[in-house]
């Protein structure tokens, strides 16, 4: 009995010193490591959850087959949400299957040469040549007005939303008949009539030419990005890559964290939705906050919001970085502007000009001069004279570009973190 009791009382403090040690352990570590607390912040729509991803990819273990997989379905559905879009658009705006656009009449800026570009290049970065950003006169808006004009009077004549007829508003009927719950799940892949007729309709040139109007409807950026590569994504043992993954669109409707070891540094990384529905959730999250990387997507400046069709996104995002820079509770707290999407701004700077949506823009309508005016746009909302608020502007889906990046950002919180610190 005693020397049972003497065996349990040996085994009880061999596991207290161990508790004792593991503790010590623990706080010579912390001593050594520091933790940051992140929030990714920014209206929908803007990138939050790609930059995440490029977090995980670039500083964590990246993904798994398993993960992989799992973002099968969510490609899947992007494809089939983008056609359906695609289609129903046709119809919003007027616009025959198979309509070709007459020759936009050439105009002393040149902007016109790729005003309706063939999907073949489409999402595609375009080499510069020399100042492609001119302001586009009026004659050129008129220009563009005769070409809807024009679609709109072919799309009467051709039967309307029920009476088109060719292989293109065939398909167009199999993709509205196409209701996502049940066409496939997580082990199946879409019906092969579905994939044919998403193929037809994206080969078709009125649906080209709905999408140079992208900015007049609701419709995922990674669009052409998908619908050029359907083979490869729709075959049985496709596997999403890296690129595949960062171009998905998921909503996010929950509060994720995300923690990455940077060095010596644990970063708590929160993505939160960017919906006005989702942003009453973002509160409980703001108190003890080191930085912020707040995400604009500069290129949305000729689109409103998805709940809301009469509010510019890029007026909403200021309005909404001018109630977080100015909140006390932010007081001390980093905060990086990532103007993001830069690689869709530049094309989109090419037929689409800054003043018709900003009249307060008065330089050429380049990528220069465009980005630096929506920068000096937030910058300017910044009441705290003391404050530095940095901005880089970014391609989320560009894995090289924002590796340096993020390489940056870490030396901005961090340094800025040790002076607050007193270090």
């Amino acid at each position: 009995m005693g020397s049972c009791v003497s065996i349990e009382s040996a085994t009880a403090a061999a596991q207290s010193k161990k508790i004792d040690q593991n503790i010590k352990a623990e706080q010579r570590q912390a001593k050594f490591q520091q933790t940051v607390k992140m929030l990714l912040l920014g209206a929908g729509e803007t990138g939050k959850s790609t930059i995440l991803k490029q977090f995980k990819l670039i500083y964590g273990t990246g993904y798994t087959e398993e993960e992989r997989i799992g973002y099968k379905t969510a490609i899947l559905a992007n494809v089939v949400t983008c056609a359906k879009a695609l289609v129903y658009a046709m119809d919003s705006l007027k616009i025959p299957y198979g309509f070709e656009p007459p020759p936009l009449k050439e105009t002393a800026s040149g902007a016109f040469g790729s005003a309706f570009r063939s999907h073949a290049s489409l999402n595609q970065p375009e080499k510069e040549s020399g100042d492609t950003g001119s302001v586009r006169s009026l004659n050129e808006g008129k220009e563009l007005g005769r070409v809807a004009k024009s679609a709109e009077e072919a799309y009467y004549a051709a039967g309307g939303e029920n009476r088109q007829s060719g292989p293109s508003p065939k398909a167009a009927q199999v993709i509205r008949g196409c209701e996502m719950s049940f066409c496939f799940g997580i082990d199946e892949s879409v019906p092969e009539e579905v994939i044919e007729s998403i193929k037809t309709v994206w080969q078709d040139s009125g649906i080209q030419y709905c999408y140079s109007r992208a900015n007049e409807f609701q419709l995922f950026d990674c669009c052409a990005y998908f619908l050029n590569d359907l083979d490869r994504i729709t075959d049985p043992k496709y596997i999403p890559t890296d690129s595949d993954i960062l171009n998905s669109r998921v909503m996010t409707t929950t509060i994720t964290e995300t923690k990455i070891k940077i060095q010596h540094v644990l970063f708590r990384v929160f993505d939160v939705g960017g919906q006005r529905t989702e942003r009453k959730k973002w509160v409980p999250y703001f108190d003890d906050v080191d930085a912020i990387i707040y995400m604009v997507a500069i290129s949305s400046y000729d689109q409103v919001l998805v709940e809301d069709n009469a509010t510019n996104r890029l007026e909403e995002a200021m309005t909404l970085f001018s109630s977080i820079c100015n909140h006390p509770i932010f007081a001390s707290t980093a905060i990086i502007i990532f103007m993001n999407k830069i690689d869709i701004f530049k094309t989109k700077l090419k037929t689409v000009p800054i003043t018709k949506y900003f009249p307060k823009f008065k330089g050429p309508n380049n990528v220069d001069k465009g980005s630096a005016f929506f920068a000096s746009q937030f910058l300017a909302l910044n009441a705290n004279a003391k404050r530095k608020i940095y901005v880089h502007f970014t391609w989320a889906t560009d894995t090289k570009q924002i590796k340096k990046v993020l390489a940056t950002v870490y030396q901005i919180i961090t340094s800025s973190n040790l002076k607050g610190a007193g270090m």
